[in-house]
C-alpha cells in the first residue's frame, strides 16, 4: 500500500469514526434501562455541533421525540424530558395502579403545533389512563401529557435527561431506546434527522389551493 492509499483510508477511518458519533449523540446510548419499581432512573444524551443552537429560535425546535419502552404498569409512570436550560415537558403523567400489564410502546412525541396520530381510539394528548391493553404494542404519535416542546428554550447543544419514575412497588419497565430530532440538524447529523425532514408533522402547512383546475394541451 502506497502513501496515498494510506492517506485515503486514514482520512475515511476518521470519518467513519466521526459520522457514527454524531449520529450516535441523539440517541440512546446508556439503555436499556431498567426503570425501578417504586424509583427512578434517568437517561441522558449529550448533544454537542449544532450550528442553529438556540429553540425557538431561526425555525429551531425539537421536532420529534420516540422511545421504545415496555412496562408492566403504565399508570403508574412519570416521565419527564428536561432540556440542558433545565426546563421540563412531562411525556407522561402516573394516574393509578395496575399489574401485569405487559404493554410495549413504540410511540413518538411532537410538538402541540404539529400534527398528532395517536393509536386508535385514544387520545392525542398522552394519558397512561386511557386503556392501554395488556400484551399489546403501540406506535401512534401523540403529544405529551403535560406542556409543549415549544416551550422549551435554551441551547440545543448539552445534556439532555430523559427522567422516568415508578411511583408504586412490585410492578417495572424497562426504557429500551429513545432519540431526538430537531428541526434543523445542522451540525449535529442525528441519524433520525430524516423522520422530521420527511414528515408532515414538521413541515409548514401551506394550505389548499381552490379554483379551477389547469388543463394542459
Amino acid at each position: 500500500m502506497n502513501t496515498g492509499q494510506l492517506r485515503i483510508l486514514l482520512i475515511s477511518f476518521l470519518f467513519l469514526i466521526i459520522f457514527q458519533n454524531a449520529s450516535a449523540q441523539c440517541e440512546c446510548t446508556d439503555c436499556p434501562i431498567v426503570i425501578p419499581n417504586n424509583g427512578t432512573e434517568s437517561s441522558f444524551l449529550d448533544i454537542s455541533g449544532a450550528t442553529n443552537n438556540t429553540l425557538g429560535q431561526g425555525g429551531q425546535e425539537l421536532c420529534l421525540l420516540c422511545i421504545n419502552l415496555t412496562y408492566d404498569a403504565i399508570e403508574e409512570l412519570d416521565m419527564v424530558l428536561i432540556a440542558p436550560s433545565g426546563d421540563e415537558v412531562d411525556l407522561m403523567i402516573n394516574t393509578g395502579i395496575s399489574v401485569n400489564d405487559n404493554i410495549t410502546f413504540e410511540i413518538c412525541f411532537v410538538p402541540c403545533n404539529q400534527s398528532a396520530d395517536p393509536d386508535p381510539g385514544f387520545p392525542a394528548i398522552f394519558d397512561t389512563d386511557a386503556g392501554y391493553l395488556p400484551n399489546e404494542t403501540y406506535d401512534g404519535v401523540y403529544y405529551p401529557a403535560d406542556g409543549c416542546f415549544e416551550d422549551l428554550t435554551g441551547s440545543v447543544n448539552g445534556e439532555w435527561e430523559l427522567e422516568m419514575t415508578d411511583n408504586v412497588f412490585l410492578d417495572n419497565g424497562e426504557l429500551l431506546d429513545w432519540y431526538l430530532v430537531f428541526t434543523d440538524d445542522s451540525g449535529i447529523g442525528c441519524a433520525n434527522a430524516g423522520e422530521c425532514a420527511n414528515s408532515v408533522s414538521c413541515l409548514a402547512d401551506g394550505g389548499q389551493l381552490s379554483g379551477p383546475a389547469f388543463i394542459t394541451e
